[in-house]
């Protein structure tokens, strides 16, 4: 199938979790990685079933982004796939989807929002993709626009957090390839308004890797428990 979204709801006890596991045991056992956001500490070692344990054997690795941070610039910039090639985005992209991701999540109105590309924008002319979420408070610190001070308020907490970590060594590919590995970005210690940016920002590298290397016969399934 061209379209493998699969959403799974249910009452608390009603096997979502389980069910889950099922579908990922399946992906194993057909050397398909599989990449988990988790947000309840529920895709923990201690709480897989032992069988898809036995199955993944080492082939496990678990990421608490709180402490450890994750190996990505949500700054950076991705490809936009054009009919004449692929082509890099631009500041001004960057910076929209940036400003739409954080107004998704924090229900920002259209003055916060411009408020947000404008300081991304700004921030990216300056330091390029070492740019990060200290250098976008900054941005938002000088603005003159009066949205930009409620911004701050709402997104101050993640920003003391700075939960990326540019780290050039780390590729999806290498999850990918792995055949079988089951990588865990454990969210947990966050508030959800937290965890939700940072699925978004997450995301979107992801689908940034995928638009460059992706393709039907090697699928990369991901779930957000």
């Amino acid at each position: 199938l061209n379209n493998r979204h699969l959403l799974i709801n249910g009452n608390s006890g009603s096997g979502k979790t389980y069910c889950i596991q099922a579908l990922i045991l399946e992906a194993i056992k057909n050397n398909i990685s599989v990449i988990v956001f988790d947000y309840t500490d529920g895709f923990t070692r201690s709480k897989l079933s032992p069988i898809l344990l036995e199955k993944i054997g080492d082939n496990f690795e678990s990421r608490l982004v709180k402490y450890k941070k994750f190996p990505i610039n949500p700054f950076k910039k991705g490809t936009i796939t054009t009919e004449e090639g692929d082509m890099e985005e631009l500041d001004q992209d960057v910076a929209n989807r940036i400003a739409d991701s954080f107004a998704k999540v924090y229900k920002f109105k259209e003055q916060q929002r411009s408020a947000i590309y404008v300081a991304v924008r700004e921030a990216l002319k300056e330091y390029g993709e070492t740019m990060t979420l200290e250098t976008l408070r900054e941005k938002l610190q000088e603005s003159d626009n009066k949205s930009a001070v409620t911004v701050l308020s709402k997104i101050e907490p993640l920003v003391d957090y700075e939960p990326f970590l540019g780290d050039s060594s780390f590729s999806w590919k290498d999850i990918v390839e792995a055949k079988g590995q089951m990588y865990v970005i454990q969210l947990t210690g966050y508030t959800r308004e937290i965890q939700l940016i940072l699925t978004e920002l997450i995301l979107w590298d992801i689908w940034n890797y995928s638009i460059k290397y992706g393709n039907e016969s090697t699928p990369m399934p991901y779930l957000i428990e």
